[in-house]
């Protein structure tokens, strides 16, 4: 059973729906509707980060370092849109920011007109908890064969309240591993259940208290990408290896100091290789074209498909440049 339209008004104060925006308030005589009230996608989303990487659902006690390391956080400005290509999943949040009493539960669904045109607005789960509060996720699909182009404060969807047989004993804010109070509707923090730990020691590369101690203490200065690759190069641990920090982080530095070596010749090379091969392309076809032969011109089509892949190489370089880990650097 769900409230209508007089029960949602008569309990929008335990609701405590927010709106942070002057210029964009709830309203709830055009928001509450026969049986649901309509909801708004914020100006905040999540996009994947580019990544030929799979996403390992094993724990790992560096998950808490960088939880949202696998995301991009993308907040727009006033008229701007986020562009969902098909198929993609990118991950929103509810601008409305409300509380689900303890004697009730929430159920979130798409609007039938958004639906129609390809969205969907959660991957399997709609239910929201006795307790909760924050701004429901929204994880949007686009099913539609085009690009969707999406703006802040659309009305994607639609909140049901559910009467509960009886209120809550163990309310969602008081549970103890609650993984989502306060909720900002950002990505998932999955490891953080009883049950991902039930699954048992197999599951997870795990290190000694004082290990993990010493090895969180030289990570804080490290970013995203390098606890990626450092929970990568545990993961492959035997568990004989895992016992002292020392032996770790030294030999982990070293595999850091071979791959910076490989990005200085990679960095030292495509740079000198820019000038060195373009000169000769520009003396052969300014001053030598009448004179070309066939073998030439597949020879300077080489080199300048070699000058564009290194000017690439370098422009990839300067947008992302890389970080390693040099422990001589934080002492």
């Amino acid at each position: 059973m769900y409230l209508a339209h007089d029960d949602l008004v008569a309990q929008l104060p335990q609701l405590r729906v927010e709106a942070r925006e002057p210029e964009h308030p709830f309203c709830p005589d055009t928001q509450v509707r026969s049986c649901s009230i309509d909801l708004r996608c914020d100006r905040v989303f999540w996009k994947q980060r580019r990544s030929t990487r799979s996403i390992d659902l094993r724990p790992s006690q560096l998950l808490e370092v960088s939880p949202r390391r696998y995301w991009e956080r993308i907040e727009l400005a006033h008229g701007e849109s986020i562009s969902i290509k098909p198929g993609e999943m990118v991950l929103g949040r509810t601008y409305e920011r409300f509380t689900i009493p303890t004697a009730y539960a929430g159920k979130l669904t798409g609007r039938s007109s958004y639906a129609r045109m390809g969205i969907e607005t959660a991957c399997t789960c709609d239910l929201v908890n006795p307790g909760w509060s924050g701004h429901v996720p929204l994880e949007l699909i686009n099913n539609n064969r085009n690009t969707i182009r999406l703006y802040p404060f659309t009305p994607l969807v639609q909140l049901f309240v559910v009467p509960l047989s009886q209120p809550a004993v163990l309310s969602y804010e008081k549970a103890t591993r609650s993984k989502y109070v306060n909720d900002d509707g950002g990505p998932s923090y999955w490891w953080r259940d009883d049950l991902v730990d039930a699954m048992g020691p197999w599951s997870t590369s795990q290190l000694d208290d004082a290990v993990i101690g010493r090895v969180l203490s030289e990570i804080q200065v490290m970013d995203d990408e390098l606890v990626f690759r450092l929970d990568r190069y545990l993961s492959r641990l035997q568990t004989h290896e895992r016992t002292n920090a020392t032996e770790i982080l030294s030999d982990f530095a070293r595999l850091e100091r071979r791959r910076k070596s490989s990005f200085q010749i990679l960095d030292r090379t495509t740079k000198a290789a820019i000038p060195v091969l373009l000169i000769p392309i520009l003396i052969a076809t300014v001053f030598f074209t009448n004179r070309l032969t066939s073998l030439h011109v597949v020879i300077i089509a080489v080199v300048a498909l070699v000058t564009v892949i290194s000017a690439l190489i370098q422009l990839y370089l300067w947008r992302r440049p890389p970080s390693f880990y040099d422990p001589s650097a934080t002492t």
